[in-house]
């Protein structure tokens, strides 16, 4: 694998005492002759941050998944590479033993299969879904669109309790969504609307995994999908190049008895 070509794209800033950073760079990235889909020669990873909070060391999770660059998901070519990765992030949070807030652009739909793979697997809780909030983040009205595309929800809070300790979201709202003007030209702070959330101390709960075995069986399809896109993409780059292989001796040929 060649070195980023940028850095992760993830940030965070916080008012607490950072006690503990990890990176870990995605293993599953993307194709790299495709120049325009930026994934492969991104940074993109898992970033964890343990901050001090005054009941506690909490552990955030920021992250950003290969894109899916289809118009429809039943297209999408990427979708065992973001399988990929949600497992390496379930991976990368398996032994945490304090509460964990995991945040981001996962790039998923709450009706794909990931979604419920990484629930399913790692025990984080949708809060949108636990408030009863939930709103689209990837808003068609953006300035930023291309028309026809509709809203959808790809931006996530996710949480989980620690063992010794609980957290519960209390509130959450989504900010920046709307459209700004830049001397008459239409704009707005990013092509993603902002999500904010409030948490509290609570005593810690079990962290249960009810749909582990069935989420297990998800991911072991969706990973035999994905080798099945990858089998089939390189039959076609086969083709391609032969019938480039085949144009060129051609043209060779032409050119030589035409000399």
């Amino acid at each position: 694998n060649p070195e980023p070509a940028s850095g992760s794209g993830l940030l965070v800033v916080s008012k607490l005492p950072i006690v503990k950073t990890h990176f870990e760079a995605f293993k599953a990235k993307g194709h790299p002759e495709r120049l325009n889909h930026f994934d492969y020669y991104s940074g993109k990873g898992i970033a964890l941050v343990t901050v001090e909070a005054p009941f506690g060391a909490v552990t955030l999770l920021n992250t950003h998944l290969h894109a899916n660059y289809a118009s429809t998901q039943s297209l999408d070519e990427y979708k065992g590479i973001r399988a990929v990765q949600v497992l390496q992030l379930v991976a990368s949070v398996a032994k945490l033993r304090t509460p964990l807030i995991a945040l981001g652009d996962f790039n998923l739909e709450e009706t794909e299969t990931s979604y419920r793979v990484l629930l399913g697997l790692s025990g984080l809780r949708d809060t949108a879904v636990d408030l009863g909030v939930v709103q689209p983040t990837w808003i068609s009205e953006s300035p930023y669109k291309t028309v026809g595309q509709s809203d959808k929800r790809i931006d996530y809070i996710f949480c989980r309790d620690g063992s010794q300790q609980g957290i519960e979201p209390r509130k959450m709202s989504r900010e920046f969504a709307e459209a700004l003007d830049f001397d008459g030209v239409a704009g707005g702070y990013s092509d993603h609307a902002g999500l904010v959330a409030e948490f509290a101390p609570v005593p810690a709960r079990a962290v249960t995994h009810p749909d582990h075995d069935a989420a297990l069986a998800l991911a072991a399809g969706l990973l035999d999908e994905g080798r099945a896109i990858a089998t089939q993409r390189q039959f076609d780059q086969r083709l391609t190049s032969g019938g480039a292989l085949a144009v060129g001796i051609a043209t060779y040929n032409t050119a030589r008895f035409a000399a």
